[in-house]
């Protein structure tokens, strides 16, 4: 408590330490019929970088809709351990390919073709 605060879906560190996060994600196509790859990941201080990235500290998911029909979900998971800053902020950004544009993700589609619900577990390790 008075770990993390959250406000218009950021989430801003309030003590600086090591913090590990999980994010558990379910997508649901509602209104495309066709394929999607659908991913999501742990921005840091609003960046860009981190979806499908190498380095330490970075962390995503992906998943690949494909059906004739519509209601088809998946879901995905991922969390890392990281050490944080106090004032640091995290946003769960989220990429986007369809049709044979899949790998490109060049995000076309309206808001109302998916549907996503995104839990976000923060736990701190306390020192020994």
């Amino acid at each position: 408590s008075g770990m993390v605060t959250e406000s218009s879906g950021v989430f801003t560190i309030q003590e600086a330490g090591t913090y590990t996060i999980t994010v558990n994600c379910v997508i649901e196509d509602q209104t495309f019929n066709n394929r999607i790859v659908a991913g999501m990941y742990l921005s840091l201080n609003d960046d860009t970088s981190r979806f499908r990235g190498t380095t330490s500290g970075t962390s995503f998911a992906l998943c690949y809709l494909r059906h004739d029909d519509y209601g088809f979900g998946e879901s995905m998971t991922f969390s890392l351990t990281e050490v944080f800053s106090a004032s640091d902020n995290i946003r769960l950004k989220s990429k986007l390919g369809t049709n044979s544009d899949a790998r490109n993700y060049n995000d076309t589609l309206a808001n109302s073709a998916l549907k996503w619900w995104c839990g976000l577990r923060v736990v701190k390790h306390l020192r020994a």
